[in-house]
């Protein structure tokens, strides 16, 4: 066997190989950098390794808005591999950032953050239609 396997044997035993279980993100709704022109009411995030349900203190997903003032309701649903977590109407343009820290079954967390502008309407129109003559 050569030195250089050897030396990266070695390194991998000493320094700890990443875990085969580590959990990584698959999708995200909205998507991550996306505009948006209608006020989502969920932010969903999905990764590969089932999430821990029977726990949901150990997880957490928060959703600020421009000020850093939390947009979210706080409640977060988790069901296999997703988290989703409720979102205030929101009413002012701006970049918006998800963070979220997700326990799973894995020997580490889903973990990070995105962003996703919304823009506002400029104007809202009436609910009620026109009488036509």
């Amino acid at each position: 066997m050569s030195r250089f396997r050897i030396t990266a044997i070695l390194l991998l035993v000493l320094l700890g190989a990443p875990s085969a279980y580590a959990n990584t993100l698959v999708s995200t709704n909205p998507i991550s950098g996306s505009t948006l022109s209608v006020s989502p009411t969920n932010v969903t995030i999905t990764g590969q390794i089932t999430l821990l349900a029977d726990a949901p203190d150990a997880s957490s997903i928060t959703v600020t808005d421009t000020n850093g003032v939390r947009v979210d309701d706080g409640t977060i649903y988790i069901s296999d591999m997703s988290a989703t977590v409720g979102v205030k109407p929101l009413t002012e343009t701006g970049i918006y950032t998800v963070a979220y820290y997700l326990a799973s079954e894995g020997d580490a967390p889903l973990e990070g953050s995105f962003t996703f502008k919304y823009m506002a309407p400029s104007s809202i129109s009436p609910t009620e239609p026109t009488p036509q003559p």
